[in-house]
């Protein structure tokens, strides 16, 4: 991840993944991360949000009922079967080998019917390409460790149609590299990009954006 867009350990999104871009009404995207709307503080698509729960950047659950709780289970995703309203999932899926379990896991943790809104980090729509696209890195990718998998956003959603969502709707996609910065120690992706190609890295493959989806169980 680049420097200031980082998930925080209890599963709040900080801020420039959060408080810098402007969201639909209904996107669920605050800079204090997810708010449990059991008070009647949030609604999101017509429907009050009882039982919130975030994954953070190690696959823990954060949740939100009243007070927080945060289950200790680094590098593991473990959820009761059918117990959120709403989950988040918000710059982890591409952290992960396998995103097609992830997606998976969370489905089954929704109520039916039940919202997920997953945020990733991805690469441009090319309507000239014939196919669905990703990127598997060979190794860092945009300055970056750990990052397995870059979709566009219909290949991002064909992980979740595959995972066995519906009402899969693409909200934003969105160039954030003027929103990072150094602050953090963590690389900058202005360094890398390409400023004789738009839109590339120096490497040659395309430059990352970010991708919000809403899917529902």
């Amino acid at each position: 991840m680049h420097g200031g867009n980082a998930i925080s350990g209890t599963g709040a999104v900080d801020s420039a993944g959060a408080d810098s871009v402007k969201r639909r009404e209904d996107s669920l995207i605050g800079t204090a991360g997810i708010e449990s709307a059991a008070a009647g503080s949030e609604k999101h698509g017509g429907n009050a949000i009882s039982r919130t729960g975030a994954v953070d950047s190690a696959g823990t659950v954060s949740e939100k009922r009243g007070a927080a709780e945060s289950a200790d289970q680094p590098g593991s995703l473990e959820l009761a079967g059918k117990t959120f309203d709403a989950i988040l999932c918000w710059g982890v899926i591409y952290h992960r080998t396998d995103p097609i379990e992830l997606l998976r896991t969370i489905h089954g943790a929704l109520k039916t019917g039940g919202v997920l809104y997953l945020e990733s980090m991805g690469i441009p729509d090319d309507p000239n390409a014939p196919y669905p696209r990703a990127i598997l890195p060979a190794g860092k990718y945009a300055g970056a460790r750990g990052i397995w998998h870059v979709p566009d956003s219909v290949t991002l959603c064909n992980y979740l149609h595959r995972s066995g969502y519906r009402d899969i709707e693409t909200l934003e996609t969105w160039d954030y590299s003027g929103e990072l910065n150094g602050d953090t120690g963590m690389p900058v992706l202005e360094e890398f990009l390409d400023t004789e190609r738009p839109g590339f890295l120096k490497d040659g493959l395309p430059a990352p954006v970010r991708i919000l989806v809403r899917a529902r169980r």
